[in-house]
């Protein structure tokens, strides 16, 4: 990628200055509230466009990350993205040098995710890697291993653009609501079912009605054996019979799920307290209407209730 700055030029007498970029150039819009850009394309295409009596440039580019936005202190550029039509100027166009997500370290191409993951960062991620090993191996995803996982998802040093006071318009609740499923992924303490993202991750999965809910953990080595990952699945696994479930689940750590029956979302801690207060606001905006005969119950205490009923249910056959 050029990293040079753009060259000035006017399009028409007493137009103004505006950009010049050129072909193969990098294109980033960025914001002075951010340290990473919101989105990075490659320019294929640049020509003079003066059809509305408004000089100004068209760009073909091929769009790597990210999503550019209009703003009204736009230059006069218009975007075109290939195989598209033509997208509103950015707020502010630059050439810099590119930063991204680790997802996007790796690969550029975008891809939904099969599977999320909820987990505490302060796990092994040997353990991490393991569970989600053994929950493809179980599922049999094969090529259609892809798990979203936040930490790796997400820009961090861009988290302003990713968690929004509005639940619904975050990264997370976008990835949770195209996955098939929820992997929680226990540590020998259960953390997860302390943090209040984690529960309501959990608590979304089995309010959704078709999603799929797994829970993974490791159970460390001791007495001279190998650590061992057990898993439990909410429902039969495709192809798996009801004795097979109960033989793979049988020796599920059942002192985990009896962490899981204490969960209080109220009491759930957050790294950042307006997080908490995001998620507290939207479970309470959420409309149910009770069964005939039955009384209302405040959205939190139904939250609640809908966590432990559940965990209750997976934890049975492992307490008889």
């Amino acid at each position: 990628p050029i990293t040079t700055s753009f060259r000035r030029r006017r399009l028409l007498k007493g137009s103004g200055s505006v950009w010049a970029p050129i072909r193969a150039q990098l294109l980033l819009s960025v914001s002075e509230d951010a340290s990473l850009p919101r989105a990075i394309a490659i320019i294929r295409q640049v020509e003079e466009n003066r059809s509305d009596g408004n000089p100004c440039l068209d760009l073909l580019v091929k769009l790597k990350r990210g999503r550019f936005q209009a703003g009204l202190n736009a230059p006069p550029l218009r975007l075109g993205m290939e195989g598209g039509d033509w997208a509103p100027a950015p707020e502010k166009v630059t050439c810099n040098g590119p930063s991204a997500s680790y997802k996007e370290l790796l690969s550029t191409q975008p891809c939904v995710p099969v599977w999320y993951c909820s987990h505490w960062w302060g796990e092994s991620i040997f353990d991490f890697v393991a569970g989600c090993r053994r929950h493809a191996e179980v599922r049999h995803l094969v090529a259609d291993a892809r798990y979203w996982v936040c930490g790796y998802a997400n820009r961090q040093h861009e988290l302003d653009q990713e968690i929004s006071v509005q639940i619904t318009s975050t990264s997370f609740y976008a990835a949770l609501h195209e996955a098939k499923g929820v992997l929680l992924i226990l540590d020998p303490k259960a953390t997860p079912f302390s943090r209040i993202w984690c529960d309501f991750e959990l608590y979304t999965a089995i309010m959704s009605g078709d999603m799929g809910l797994d829970i993974v953990t490791t159970i460390p080595p001791r007495q001279g054996k190998e650590a061992e990952t057990r898993l439990l699945s909410k429902d039969l696994i495709p192809g798996e019979s009801a004795v097979a479930k109960s033989v793979r689940e049988q020796n599920f750590p059942i002192n985990l799920l009896a962490q899981g029956l204490e969960v209080v979302l109220e009491n759930g801690m957050a790294t950042q307290e307006q997080d908490k207060e995001a998620i507290l606001k939207a479970i309470a905006a959420e409309k149910f209407e009770p069964g005939p005969g039955k009384p209302e119950v405040p959205n939190e205490l139904r939250a609640n209730m809908t966590l432990h009923s559940t965990l209750a249910i997976l934890a049975w056959p492992q307490a008889q």
